[in-house]
């Protein structure tokens, strides 16, 4: 495993240092001057609405596609990028950041933002800023992505009502939203700034089949300007969710087919729904006329979400794409090809594709076969900040902010249904008991973060240092006890008011979300071995022009992690046993480097030419080590225990699957004096690979199942073919958008349309191989058949969609 090329003990004693330099400058201005003069102009990112058409809607709830971009390169990614799960810099979504109202809404137990929890708010969450990497962020450090600073305070809406109708085909097919801004003038006094919007969003099944969709949202904020800030909103939604399809399943029943979804007495059924209620109430107060510059918060968020399932008791798998039911399990018969079951598998299957539940009720037996549960998870979230924002002395800017947070959570598994007939093994038990697993996790977290910066008409400079202490534990057990200290230094140099240059470093730590920390948290109390904060390291270098025809941004980055550590569950056969496994992989170490460069060209006072390229490599540049844990009672004769120390994954040097490491876009863009205007938008995506199985890379997968020894005359080539780690195809995609508006008498009126994949085109977003056969001799013969029983898995991306929206303001 790679080391750091310092020691921790004189990292952290450096940290330290710079850590009571940054205290004592952050803190002695609260007793310095209270004249302040006038903040000199800083050539930083935009800030504030969205470009004309400013009425965008969630398609995907898992990308966010309502920012405030810097630039085209940014717009390129976050509009159109991010339907092939493209990552920016390779860095997935649990590295971007999110404040709303100047609170963190990475959710603690994931560690990403959940930008579909606020769905439906678009209206309000237009006063955002996008800051890449590590770049300076004013009273929170961040993540070592990107960050978003939503801003949804009253007195900065556009005041005024607003109606929306939407219609789309991708996730919902209707859509209306009303929102009302506005003020109240109270005599004497500072005015009373209000905000009120509320909408909802309907759909018997999007570009999938059985995904149904249903969700409300409502929100409400007062502010008395410069004094106090109370806001809340509340969301509900649920959803159907769909499943990655194999090559095989894929040929037989299409690219939007979904085994999830079934008829139970002429009526659709679904088996997998995902269902959300939260809500979030958060006051804030300036200290103006006390401490200028300084703002208290308070946060509390509460609320559920579930996600059902369909889970059998010793009986057959209802699951109408289950392994035995395939045609190529067949094909592969160990007493030689069955081409007439086959065939008839195939036959049965495409008349047959969805669940039977009307026979899965069928009393063939005393007790039930098949329960439907849901794993349910409820919530509490507490968030309190102390934030400042002060310049005391000309060119100086002293920012920061201390924020405590107290997270619970409670997890079940509750039965749905239970087919009217008690539960197997125990008779007493109903709906809504608690069905397999039940526990607690606790977190409380304490996090501090100072920068300082220091500009002049040439040159700008800031530095920051951010600690937390954090401890958490499931049921009130054995806690966990960590700590994450990180620092960034970022440079902006004008050569002129047309010609300037970024430098960021930042290195520390990064804490993934809590729920990995265990083992397996449903059964026990066990972590992760060796648990411990990714360590990271960022640095990035811009250049960045605008002449009066062109602009844009020339980029080159590296992003080194050591440390980091994985969990999967599935079922698995090694050399040793058959069981449901927790497979944990630790010391993971990656590099990702590259270069991005965005260009726009005023072809004309109409007419605007964009360009996007990203170029990126991206590598695992060290062995990792893997252990399999499962259950005792499943060891062969005790000849085994839990954890099956897998050793090294032997993957040094191996490609790592981040998304198209090619990303290239052209934008041809018009805007017309009548005030409408029109976009097409090409793309081309490259050498986007799967997720590998890491079972292939260890020694053991090279055992004999009977003997227990390694295989003989393997040579490398032979074990890279059964790894079988190639690029998904090269995919072209073409977006069109157009859209037109009506200014009279202060009443506003427009209308948008945006069509995805105009041309249809098929294409996969990501992948992972199966880990379900974990023996050199297996593989080999699965993939010999042509048609593998246990083949790759791939996630598809959207047919060709459009959203249409309509929006009416007075």
């Amino acid at each position: 495993m790679d080391q750091l090329l310092f020691s921790r003990d004189h990292r952290h004693s450096t940290l330290r240092l710079w850590g009571w330099v940054l205290f004592f400058c952050t803190w002695a201005p609260l007793w310095g001057q209270e004249e302040l003069e006038p903040e000199l102009p800083v050539l930083e990112g935009s800030s504030g609405g969205l470009l004309e058409p400013d009425l965008w809607a969630d398609f995907d709830p898992l990308q966010p596609l309502l920012q405030a971009y810097p630039d085209g390169m940014m717009r390129t990614v976050f509009f159109d990028w991010g339907a092939v799960f493209y990552r920016w810099q390779g860095l997935e979504t649990a590295f971007q950041s999110v404040s709303m109202a100047g609170f963190g809404m990475n959710h603690p137990s994931h560690g990403r933002a959940s930008w579909s929890d606020w769905g439906g708010l678009n209206d309000l969450m237009r006063n955002q800023t996008l800051v890449l990497g590590t770049q300076n962020r004013g009273t929170l450090w961040g993540q070592w992505s990107l960050h978003t600073d939503i801003e949804l305070t009253p007195s900065l809406q556009r005041p005024g009502t607003q109606v929306t109708l939407s219609a789309s085909n991708r996730t919902y097919q209707t859509r209306t939203a009303i929102t009302r801004n506005g003020r109240m003038d109270l005599g004497q006094s500072d005015p009373l700034y209000y905000s009120v919007s509320a909408s909802g969003r309907w759909g018997q099944q999007g570009l999938v089949a059985g995904t149904p969709y249903e969700a409300y949202a409502f929100y409400a904020g007062l502010e008395r300007k410069d004094r106090w800030t109370i806001q809340g909103f509340s969301v509900r939604q649920d959803r159907g969710v769909s499943a990655p399809l194999t090559q095989e399943v894929i040929d037989l029943l299409g690219r939007t087919y979904n085994p999830y979804w079934g008829w139970q007495q002429g009526a659709v059924r679904h088996a997998r729904l995902r269902e959300l209620r939260k809500h979030t109430l958060m006051a804030q107060v300036p200290l103006h006329g006390v401490l200028e510059g300084v703002d208290l918060g308070l946060m509390h968020q509460w609320g559920q979400t579930g996600r059902s399932r369909l889970a059998g008791v010793d009986a057959p798998n209802p699951s109408p794409v289950y392994y035995r039911y395939l045609p190529a399990y067949f094909a592969q018969s160990p007493v030689g090809a069955q081409w007439d079951n086959a065939y008839q598998a195939a036959q049965h299957l495409q008349t047959h594709p969805q669940i039977p539940w009307d026979l899965l009720y069928e009393p063939l037996a005393e007790y039930p076969a098949y329960v439907l549960q849901t794993d349910r998870s409820e919530e509490s979230w507490t968030q309190g900040y102390l934030r400042w924002n002060l310049n005391p002395v000309p060119r100086w800017r002293f920012s920061g902010s201390l924020v405590g947070s107290r997270y619970t959570q409670v997890d079940d598994s509750r039965v749905l249904d239970l087919s009217d007939q008690p539960l197997v093994d125990d008779p007493d038990r109903t709906e809504d008991d608690d069905f397999f697993y039940a526990y607690t996790l606790n977190q409380t977290k304490a996090q501090g973060y100072a920068e300082v910066q220091w500009n002049s008409p040439r040159l700008l400079v800031d530095l920051g240092l951010e600690a937390s202490l954090l401890t958490a534990d499931r049921n009130g057990v054995e806690p966990v006890d960590l700590s994450t200290e990180s620092w960034k230094i970022n440079g902006l140099y004008r050569f002129s008011g047309r010609h300037w240059a970024r430098f960021s470093w930042a290195q520390g730590d990064h804490l993934p979300g809590w729920n990995s920390w265990w083992v397996d948290a449903r059964r026990h109390s066990g972590r992760v071995p060796g648990l411990a904060p990714l360590q990271m390291r960022r640095a990035a270098l811009s250049y960045e022009y605008r002449w009066p025809d062109h602009s844009g941004r020339l980029t080159a980055f590296q992003v080194k992690s050591l440390g980091g550590f994985e969990r999967q569950f599935y079922y698995t056969q090694t050399a040793w046993l058959s069981d449901l496994v927790q497979e944990v992989t630790t010391g993971i170490n990656t590099r990702v480097r590259g270069v991005e460069w965005g260009h726009s060209w005023l072809l004309s006072p109409e007419w605007t030419l964009d360009l996007a390229l990203a170029l990126m490599e991206a590598r695992y540049t060290s062995d990792a080590a893997l252990e399999l844990y499962f259950d005792d009672s499943a060891a062969l004769a005790g000849a085994v225990t839990s954890p099956l120390d897998f050793g090294a994954v032997r993957w040094k040097e191996q490609p790592q699957a981040v998304g198209p490491k090619q990303a290239a876009g052209l934008s041809l863009n018009y805007r017309s004096p009548r005030y409408w205007w029109a976009s097409m938008r090409w793309h081309r995506f490259a050498q986007a690979q799967l997720a590998p199985a890491k079972l292939r890379f260890t020694d053991p997968f090279f055992l004999d199942a009977e003997t227990l020894l390694p295989l003989q005359g393997i040579t490398p080539q032979q074990a890279q073919a059964v790894r079988n780690h190639p690029d998904l195809p090269t995919t072209y995609l073409t977006h069109l958008s157009a859209g037109k508006s009506w200014l009279k008498n202060n009443h506003y009126l427009s209308v948008f349309l945006s069509v995805n994949n105009l041309l249809d085109t098929d294409y996969f977003t990501g992948g992972f191989q199966s880990s379900r056969l974990g023996t050199y001799t297996a593989q080999l013969q699965d993939l010999k058949g042509g048609r593998p029983i246990f083949g790759t898995s791939y996630w598809l991306g959207a047919r060709r969609n459009f959203f249409l929206n309509l929006s009416y303001r007075f």
